[in-house]
């Protein structure tokens, strides 16, 4: 039989490399937002990026704000996004759109308050107009950064509103966390839940809870963050693509 193709040496490594880099992409966890993936979001280094422009409305009355695709958010702290110190930015007419100022700064996503800001200035702006999945692209990042955002105070607490619910400050889980209304809420495996009998999912969702439906021990009926795994070194993947 006449032999068509031949496997040589250099060829066998370029597809063990397109193999490695395939299988390295799985272990990368990222997620879309938005209608045309507007906004992508990567948990594995806390950044969001605009996959278009976006326009912020600004608080009481004023310019907007406009940001432009290739905008990058990454972490600042438990809090804040932030982008780089070069980003290019406009302010634009509320009504007009005309561009009123052409900028470079940064700029700076407040998690709990869902806020813009451009540094060294006081004006604030919000996603009035966003798409309600391009929201929570920023929500669940926010989400993901250390104490997912809140203060985590630690502990139960004597908080009256749970009197209905003692299934969660019960539940051996769960951390108590004070939010910015003064009030408490308490955070088991990623989920948010508030005295009023409501929930907030680790995707940024919103459903009821009930102790009839919330189990007490470890094992809760939630939506639970998954623990992202390792990525494999070279040497793992060479060991394994080679026996394939």
């Amino acid at each position: 039989m006449k032999k068509l193709y031949f496997l040589n040496e250099e060829e066998s490594k370029r597809i063990l490399n397109l193999h490695k880099e395939a299988t390295k992409k799985q272990y990368i966890p990222e997620a879309s937002f938005g209608s045309g993936s507007w906004v992508s979001v990567s948990y594995s280094n806390f950044s969001l990026t605009l996959n278009n422009y976006l326009e912020m409305e600004r608080k009481g009355s004023g310019s907007e704000l406009k940001l432009f695709k290739g905008t990058v958010f990454t972490k600042e702290n438990a809090d804040t996004i932030v982008t780089k110190p070069d980003t290019t930015y406009q302010l634009v007419g509320d009504y007009t759109g005309g561009v009123e100022e052409d900028g470079k700064g940064k700029i700076r996503y407040f998690c709990k308050t869902k806020e813009f800001a451009i540094e060294g200035r006081n004006a604030k702006f919000w996603g009035e107009d966003f798409q309600s999945d391009v929201q929570k692209a920023f929500d669940a990042l926010c989400d993901e950064l250390p104490n997912g955002g809140q203060t985590v105070t630690g502990g139960k607490t004597d908080d009256k509103s749970f009197e209905k619910f003692p299934c969660i400050p019960n539940n051996p889980k769960a951390k108590s966390s004070k939010l910015s209304d003064g009030s408490i809420a308490y955070i088991i495996d990623g989920v948010v839940y508030y005295g009023n009998g409501r929930k907030k999912l680790v995707d940024g969702t919103m459903a009821s809870y009930s102790c009839g439906k919330e189990s007490s021990n470890t094992k809760t009926n939630t939506k639970t963050k998954v623990k992202q795994p390792t990525i494999p070194s070279d040497t793992d993947l060479d060991m394994v693509l080679t026996k394939l």
